[in-house]
């Protein structure tokens, strides 16, 4: 019976690091296709953090109501801080 999980990732799609998100992005989705491979379920459910406290909060929030396994990100520290208690 294969396992199911599922994963959000918080990645500035846009704000000043959206320069680097296909950079942030391959290796989870490299990962992925690895687990995945191995006989895992994992599904994927992207959001942006906008490289900003607010629209980061407001994906986490949408991510956590998706009931997902685990969160990847954010990227930037100051971001990371406004959401990590949560």
């Amino acid at each position: 019976m294969p396992v199911d999980m599922t994963l959000g990732y918080v990645m500035p799609q846009t704000g000043g690091l959206a320069v680097i998100v296909q950079a942030l992005i391959q290796p989870i989705f490299m990962a992925v296709t690895e687990v995945n491979d191995s006989g895992i379920d994992l599904r994927i459910i992207p959001g942006d953090s906008g490289t900003d406290g607010q629209v980061a909060s407001v994906t986490v929030d949408r991510l956590l109501n998706d009931e997902v396994d685990g969160i990847v990100g954010p990227a930037a520290t100051s971001v990371t801080l406004s959401v990590i208690d949560r």
